[in-house]
């Protein structure tokens, strides 16, 4: 969080993304069917859009990009030379959907529900900061941006479900940024490929605001974008490690987090906390047995149980630098 004080004094630049544009290790070929269907699926799940509403946004952002590709909408290989020598927006998909709506053979009535559902997801994120930071023709550099450190802000975006909405994008571009970057430089391959080394490191602070424990539905149509969230970071999360990315997720209480981020993490740091469920439960997670939980809330400052991998775990004292 920029809030913190060690923070207060950097200065800060926009961060903003193109939707359009595949995050890629240079400006190399794209998959972008595969593209537009990530983003169209990030939107509609993140704004619980339901029954044929995604697959609509869809076929709205392939129609917006036609008039600047043509069939390659439809392709899992787009050329550089073809891809990068134009920058649309994603604003132009509400006329795009003006006309994919126009050729359906809905009643008029349920039309207008349909295109009032979808117009109201793309006028959410035409305002306020969703407007700054996604109306760019062009992305932030990415090689600057997960290459080098950096810290991102995300204190002033309201509630925690906007937060999610941001911080999902922003994991989806990292994790395809990696892709890209272990397909197209043979250097990265290597490190990863002889030494398994971490290439690159994410710290999610107050992790529950992303990564919390959705609210349960309670009817079998009803979606939670929250609940959609957590399953779209849940499969980036399993992905990173394969590309060399590392992620430390750090939260008060671990009971606020997904299940998967305790049970699916390599390595788990426990400090101090006084909870006595939540002692339990982060002991339990690396087997300690209940005398071993008891000694959770006595930790003192610098000290820490840890467990790496598959394994014991051990408790350690950290030596503060001079």
């Amino acid at each position: 969080d920029i809030e913190k004080k060690e923070y207060k004094e950097v200065q800060l630049d926009r961060f903003s993304i193109n939707l359009y544009q595949p995050a890629t290790y240079g400006k190399t070929d794209v998959n972008l069917a595969g593209h537009i269907n990530t983003v169209s699926s990030l939107l509609s799940n993140s704004m619980g859009m339901v029954n044929s509403l995604p697959k609509i946004l869809q076929e709205a952002m392939q129609r917006d990009l036609m008039q600047y590709y043509g069939e390659s909408v439809y392709q899992t290989h787009v050329s550089a030379n073809e891809f990068w020598k134009i920058t649309p927006s994603v604003f132009g998909i509400s006329l795009a959907l003006l006309d994919v709506m126009f050729k359906k053979t809905y009643e008029p009535g349920i039309r207008g529900n349909l295109e009032q559902c979808i117009n109201n997801v793309l006028d959410e994120i035409q305002v306020g900061w969703k407007r700054d930071m996604l109306s760019a023709y062009e992305t932030a550099n990415l090689d600057e941006l997960f290459e080098k450190p950096a810290v991102i802000s995300l204190s002033d975006l309201g509630t925690d479900d906007e937060k999610a909405f941001a911080i999902t994008i922003l994991m989806q571009w990292l994790r395809d940024y990696r892709v890209s970057k272990y397909r197209n430089c043979l250097d990265y391959q290597l490190a990863l490929r002889t030494h398994e080394q971490l290439m690159h490191l994410v710290v999610i602070d107050e992790a529950h605001a992303v990564l919390g424990n959705p609210k349960p539905i309670t009817s079998s149509e009803e979606i939670n974008p929250g609940q959609e969230t957590a399953k779209i970071m849940k499969k980036i999360l399993s992905e990173l490690r394969e590309y060399g990315q590392g992620v430390l997720v750090a939260d008060q209480f671990a009971s606020r987090l997904i299940e998967d981020v305790r049970k699916n993490s390599h390595v788990v740091m426990i400090h101090q906390m006084k909870a006595e469920d939540e002692c339990e439960l982060m002991g339990k997670s690396i087997s300690l047995t209940e005398e071993q939980c008891n000694y959770i809330h006595s930790l003192r400052q610098g000290h820490m149980i840890i467990r790496y991998g598959n394994q014991e775990p051990c408790w350690v004292k950290v030596k503060k630098q001079s």
